[in-house]
């Protein structure tokens, strides 16, 4: 069953690195450095992503900080993770569901656009 109320996710055509910074974990804010992570999809309100942590988001509240380098300058996205699986014993995948005012929402579809027009993006 598909939950997602957004008409468009963007896929990308090549794994596309962005970082994944731990902000929350289960109410109590937390520093780390951002990790590596690539975006598989992307729409305005949420996104999947492969990372090498384990934030056992499955049984936690867990928000996170997420780097976007769509195009020149990077988004900063903050975002709870809705969902964990795991790919295998370490890779995981997560949906984010991204925490944006309107102005940066519309930021995200301009840039879909400019990736779309480079091939960069296939509507999934």
């Amino acid at each position: 069953m598909n939950l997602r109320k957004e008409p468009f996710r963007y896929l990308f055509t090549e794994p596309h690195p962005c970082l994944l910074e731990l902000t929350e974990f289960n109410g109590t804010p937390v520093s780390s450095k951002p990790a590596e992570a690539v975006l598989i999809n992307l729409s305005k309100g949420g996104c999947k992503i492969v990372s090498g942590l384990n934030l056992h988001a499955d049984t936690n509240q867990v928000v996170v900080k997420l780097h976007l380098p769509l195009t020149e300058t990077p988004i900063l996205c903050p975002a709870t993770i809705q969902w964990q699986r795991a790919q295998d014993s370490t890779r995981f995948e997560y949906g984010l569901q991204l925490q944006l005012p309107p102005s940066e929402k519309e930021r995200i579809l301009v840039d879909l656009r400019t990736l779309a027009a480079e091939r960069k993006i296939v509507v999934e």
